[in-house]
């Protein structure tokens, strides 16, 4: 295979994980988000890469199952109390030994570098421009 080719591939692996992460990271799971990993072929391919799910993934019922992924989500995501804040700029220390803040700096660098790129939002994005 041609080296360009393998970049390609690379290119095309990298953009599916990127796009499958966007999904989970993003917002809550959905329904067909969750019918999808539940698949064989892609629930497969999660297993091969040593990604295993517990039974009660498997066996729970999805309405149940959702409501639990829901409320995970926000424990972590959105709050009350202590959450997990999914923006690089929060987790990048700065020069003065400090974290950095949402819509400090590092966001910023982070839209500057994304509009260097030549990529863009699409029209709806409302979220902040470093969401992991």
């Amino acid at each position: 295979m041609k080296k360009t080719n393998v970049m390609l591939e690379t290119a095309r692996q990298r953009s599916n994980i990127y796009g499958f992460l966007s999904l989970i990271y993003g917002s809550e799971a959905g329904r067909t988000l969750l019918q999808r990993i539940k698949e064989p072929e892609f629930f497969s391919e999660l297993s091969d890469m040593g990604i295993n799910f517990e039974d009660d993934f498997i066996q729970k019922p999805e309405d149940e199952l959702l409501e639990d992924l829901a409320v995970e989500y926000t424990r972590l995501f959105l709050g009350p109390g202590k959450h997990i804040s999914p923006h690089e700029s929060v987790h990048h220390k700065r020069d003065d030994g400090d974290w950095g803040t949402l819509w400090g700096a590092d966001t910023v660098e982070i839209k500057k570098f994304i509009a260097a790129s030549g990529l863009e939002y699409s029209s709806g994005y409302t979220g902040l421009p470093d969401h992991i």
